[in-house]
């Protein structure tokens, strides 16, 4: 029994020693950002397996391992997948990181296999995510839209005006993110931005139980985030020949064209992306005369984007979103000639810059955003606008002019998963809103007269023609999640 003894004595610090391996990891994308929610397996032996997920700073850990070596493998919607990476172990902490590349590369090759399905246990709320091949192989009725693309999704609904509603809400009650910023239009809450579906890397509807992060979803969540570039140089061109149209003379048809370009500022430490979009549109009324039976329109939009690694525990962000329309026969149908209709022109600016710096296991993430729109409606002229049984004549009756503007403040700061009585992963933050809104309608009279051409009403408009409102919000937010049980 004493031999017995001495030897169990003998061999308990090695194999206390054994069972203290831990692997530390993290894991990043091409460049250096941490990737959260991405599924970690550990294959310990042939029937023996280990997944966890990475937390809001792309951390994760397996801990209790006794093996000389583990197999890694990686997958997360969107992402290139890592297969069994070889990691050799020594007594004590080992720690690893991984990258992560963006489904950006063509290949020659098909592989029929099924996509990665990811469970994440630490997500409450419902989360649907479309990654850019899916945006633009998905086939939509205009697939240079991206709200036709979000369609697909459930829980996303198009109105008969074509505008989105998330979970059956109003529009409104959506928040809609751009690279981490609000982006639903400052005056009614909808959504309105342009921008070229190629520079998408991915779209995100979250309903449900979703973090006190998000300020104003009260319906649900859209999150989009964009392409920064890497440190290849990319070129993309889509539909970029014109068709022409011979209806009523020679014209530019409905075109769509687009066009990308990316690639690294400095190999290593900075890149950037350029996408823009056109839009022309061309339709005939034939039910009007030739001559005032065409209506054209012209859009365009302009996604700036860059990211700088300062070092590699800070990266700097900064984007510049430029949309501009112009209809100039807004409104023309076989019931409202051409003289009636307006001439209306939008603009639209979105500038943000964002900082992302992490400490070990904490991540601060502080970031300012300006959004600024304005769009004017004219008569064509000064006439006196007529109504009949049958059809308008004359000038319509309004010019309005309107403008809003954004400006918006974030923080935020996100723990690793930190260890007490289970595990927890501690968020706090903070966001502060300054909307302004103002309008400047000039109203003229409108005659009404019956099929004989006599008078029947006349209504005319009274009060200011300028209005102007204006709102400031600021809250903050603290959460805990706390897992009692490991899962």
């Amino acid at each position: 029994v004493c031999t017995l003894l001495v030897f169990v004595a003998t061999q308990t610090p090695a194999c206390a020693q054994e069972a203290t391996k831990v692997v530390h990891g993290k894991v990043v994308d091409e460049d250096g950002t941490p990737v959260s929610r991405v599924e970690v397996t550990a294959r310990l032996g042939p029937e023996d397996s280990q997944t966890v997920y990475t937390d809001p700073v792309g951390l994760f850990q397996f801990a209790g391992i006794s093996g000389e070596k583990i197999y890694i493998s990686l997958s997360k919607p969107g992402y290139f997948r890592v297969e069994d990476t070889v990691v050799e172990l020594k007594p004590g902490v080992n720690d690893v990181n991984f990258t992560l590349a963006h489904e950006t590369e063509l290949h020659q090759k098909v592989e029929v296999v099924s996509g990665p399905v990811q469970i994440d246990p630490n997500t409450t709320s419902h989360q649907e995510t479309l990654v850019q091949h899916e945006i633009l192989n998905t086939p939509v009725p205009s697939s240079h839209d991206l709200q036709q693309s979000l369609f697909t999704m459930p829980n996303v609904l198009q109105d008969s005006s074509g505008r989105i509603h998330i979970a059956g809400a109003r529009q409104g009650q959506t928040e809609i993110l751009l690279d981490g910023f609000e982006i639903n239009d400052p005056a009614n809450g909808s959504f309105t931005p342009r921008l070229n579906v190629d520079a998408v890397q991915s779209a995100s509807v979250e309903t449900g139980g979703y973090g006190a992060q998000y300020s104003h979803g009260g319906a649900g969540i859209v999150i989009l985030d964009t392409r920064a570039g890497d440190d290849k140089w990319r070129f993309g061109v889509t539909n970029f020949i014109p068709l022409v149209s011979f209806r009523e003379g020679t014209h530019f048809a409905n075109w769509f064209p687009r066009a990308t370009v990316s690639g690294p500022i400095k190999k290593g430490r900075a890149w950037f992306s350029l996408a823009s979009t056109v839009q022309h549109s061309f339709s005939v009324v034939t039910e009007l005369p030739a001559g005032q039976n065409i209506a054209t329109s012209w859009a365009g939009d302009n996604l700036l984007r860059a990211q700088v690694n300062i070092s590699p525990r800070n990266i700097f962000q900064a984007s510049f979103l430029y949309n501009r329309s112009s209809e100039p026969e807004f409104g023309l149908g076989p019931l409202v000639p051409l003289s009636t209709t307006t001439d209306r022109m939008a603009r639209r600016y979105f500038v943000s810059a964002r900082d992302q710096i992490w400490t070990g296991k904490t991540l601060f993430d502080i970031g300012v955003a300006v959004d600024s729109t304005r769009s004017t409606a004219d008569p064509q002229g000064t006439a006196t606008y007529v109504v009949t049984p049958s059809i308008a004549s004359g000038n319509y009756f309004q010019a309005l002019k309107q403008q809003s503007r954004r400006i918006q403040f974030v923080g935020d700061v996100n723990s690793g998963t930190l260890t007490f009585k289970g595990t927890h992963t501690i968020s706090a933050g903070w966001n502060a809103d300054d909307l302004t809104f103002s309008q400047d309608a000039t109203r003229r009279e409108i005659d009404f007269l019956r099929a004989d051409g006599s008078l029947s009403d006349r209504s005319t408009f009274s009060g200011p023609a300028l209005f102007r409102i204006s709102n400031t919000q600021v809250g903050g937010f603290a959460q805990d999640v706390w897992r009692p049980v490991r899962q």
